[in-house]
């Protein structure tokens, strides 16, 4: 299992920013449990009113996400659960 240290030297290494959100945590988790990294195609995240999303781990983590964020964040709202993958131009 990962630690919280662990998971935000990841993150520092990675260049990302920010807090260690319960969504980063389960997402961490999903990826250390893989055993790699998630696939680079379609992915699911958490996404606010002003567009900014929050990547998460599959469908239900996307889910939990939004809703947690909906309570933690009010004035974001309203939050979903969407699936994005890069297009080509």
């Amino acid at each position: 299992m990962l630690t919280d240290a662990l998971i935000h030297s990841l993150m520092t290494e990675a260049g990302c920013g920010g807090a260690l959100t319960p969504s980063v945590r389960r997402f961490a988790q999903a990826c250390a449990a893989a055993g790699r990294a998630m696939p680079a195609d379609a992915r699911w995240y958490a996404l606010d009113r002003d567009g900014v999303a929050t990547l998460c781990a599959n469908e239900d983590d996307a889910q939990r996400t939004a809703d947690e964020s909906r309570a933690a964040f009010p004035r974001n709202a309203p939050y979903r659960a969407v699936q994005m993958a890069p297009v080509a131009p």
